[in-house]
């Protein structure tokens, strides 16, 4: 039970620097993973911001996305990538 203790008190120790670069490296890493994704699967992407009738349209017409969507987001895919480099290079992390 002691080490728990210790560990708890070892994490609570930290500097404020310590404490910025961990949130500056968490927010670039998610930025990251929401651009990886938005890159990966846009159609996906696209399929999460419909409203929900146009899941359930009648003789499965679903609605595709079209170009211009799927332009938007891979270049919020690339602003999230571009954002998070930023972020790291401006905080000197």
């Amino acid at each position: 039970m002691s080490s728990a203790i210790e560990t708890i008190k070892g994490l609570t120790n930290t500097t404020p620097l310590q404490t910025y670069h961990a949130y500056i490296f968490g927010t670039a890493f998610w930025y990251s993973v929401r651009a990886l994704c938005r890159i990966i699967d846009p159609a996906m992407v696209a399929t999460w911001f419909r409203p929900p009738a146009q899941a359930t349209l009648p003789n499965n017409l679903a609605v595709e996305p079209n170009d211009l969507e799927l332009y938007n987001i891979r270049t919020d895919a690339w602003g999230l990538l571009a954002l998070a480099a930023i972020l790291l290079a401006v905080a000197d992390a």
